[in-house]
């Protein structure tokens, strides 16, 4: 057998599985379930989430919007109108109380309307 040959063969062996493979199997954890690796991430401080919340039960998204509207009404006390809601970005939670009709939305925005937002 030459030198390439067994390279060749050694290369092949590497990668079947006879030592690479079976390293890397033997020393992988087993998880059955998605809930198993579920709960290893959380018990390293890593939580999943699989269904996004709607924008309209998000507590963060909530609070974000019912701060721009107590920002609002401190800055400008002399408007008595309630808003529809706000238009909020769900990313960076800036946003603008709307008064008229229901906004036409960026990707990234969502309507909180002011019923989500006065509820305590």
């Amino acid at each position: 057998m030459s030198v390439t040959e067994s390279i060749k063969l050694e290369e092949r062996s590497r990668w079947s599985g006879n030592t690479f493979g079976s390293f890397f199997n033997a020393n992988m954890p087993k998880y059955d379930s998605v809930s198993n690796i579920d709960s290893e991430l959380n018990n390293i401080g890593i939580s999943m989430s699989y269904a996004p919340i709607p924008p309209e039960q998000d507590p963060s998204i909530i609070q974000a919007a019912r701060e721009i509207y107590e920002t609002y009404y401190t800055v400008h006390p002399e408007v008595t109108e309630l808003p529809l809601g706000v238009a909020i970005d769900r990313t960076s939670y800036r946003g603008k109380l709307i008064f008229k009709q229901k906004p036409a939305l960026l990707p990234k925005e969502c309507f909180i309307p002011f019923s989500s937002i006065d509820a305590r």
